[in-house]
């Protein structure tokens, strides 16, 4: 499925270079300690290139590696997603690839994760509100076979642009039995020119959890009980920033604190 995706950035290209207004890029370093004496590591890299002035054509890769004293996990996630602004209404469809393989060390024993992620995603726009509707449908291979079906409906209210804060409700129905039910609040806030924070707060329960906004998966099969996100965003100038994360996610069996370090250069055409 990744060489498809490939196929279609490489015809497409020369079919959008000439109508990209600027491009932005989004490299990433990530670092999670587990409870459980786990470790992990990845880097990712996404890009958002605006199109005609008010679309979007944005792709995304993450390259993950978990370690433990039993056991290794290797895996790679492909995104691309395209919005269509209809104004008042913002239409998007999002598709991702995961693919993982876990190696037990004691012996030989090894299988594959084989994940394909599909996303449609609706907004409206009334004054300074937005209403958001998601649907993700996940087909999972591998530890487990089951479907995936998470149904997220959001408000965001931007009162400037300096700030903004939402709300969500996620519904979780998987073919393994699990109904779950979870609601998250954000927000964000440009406290001086060079400074932004932003926070989210989940509680409830959710699985297999595919974020649409930052082409993130949580890819564990345990129910996530929780998560709370802090990012801080350094605005060297309108082409240049820096972020820093920190996030806690909480599952039944252990809980995982992540650490991420990132960039945003936007790059205009002239």
């Amino acid at each position: 499925m990744k060489k498809l995706i490939s196929l279609f950035i490489i015809i497409s290209f020369p079919i959008y270079a000439q109508a990209i207004n600027s491009v932005k890029l989004l490299p990433f370093v990530n670092i999670g300690d587990y409870s459980n004496k786990t470790n992990s590591t990845s880097f990712s890299v996404y890009s958002s290139l605006n199109l005609f002035s008010y679309d979007y054509l944005s792709l995304g890769f993450d390259k993950l590696k978990i370690n433990n004293k039993e056991w290794n996990y290797d895996q790679s996630l492909y995104v691309i997603g395209y919005t269509k602004n209809i104004y008042p209404f913002y239409i998007s469809a999002n598709y991702g690839y995961l693919n993982g393989e876990y190696s037990y060390k004691p012996f030989s024993f090894k299988y594959n994760d084989d994940i394909n992620i599909y996303n449609a995603k609706a907004t409206y726009n009334y004054n300074l509100f937005f209403i958001s509707g998601s649907f993700s449908y996940l087909n999972i291979r591998g530890f487990k076979n089951l479907k995936s079906y998470q149904s997220e409906a959001i408000i965001t209210f931007q009162p400037n642009i300096k700030s903004y804060f939402g709300a969500s409700l996620l519904n979780t129905n998987q073919t393994d039995n699990r109904n779950l039910i979870g609601a998250e609040v954000f927000g964000s806030y440009q406290f001086i020119t060079s400074l932004r924070l932003s926070a989210n707060l989940f509680v409830g329960e959710r699985a297999y959890y595919f974020d649409p906004n930052t082409f993130t998966i949580f890819n564990q099969d345990d129910t996530q009980t929780g998560n709370y996100k802090l990012q801080i965003d350094y605005l060297v100038n309108n082409n240049f920033s820096i972020t820093g994360i920190y996030q806690k996610s909480l599952f039944k069996p252990y809980s995982i604190n992540y650490f991420s370090l990132g960039l945003a250069i936007l790059i205009e055409s002239k």
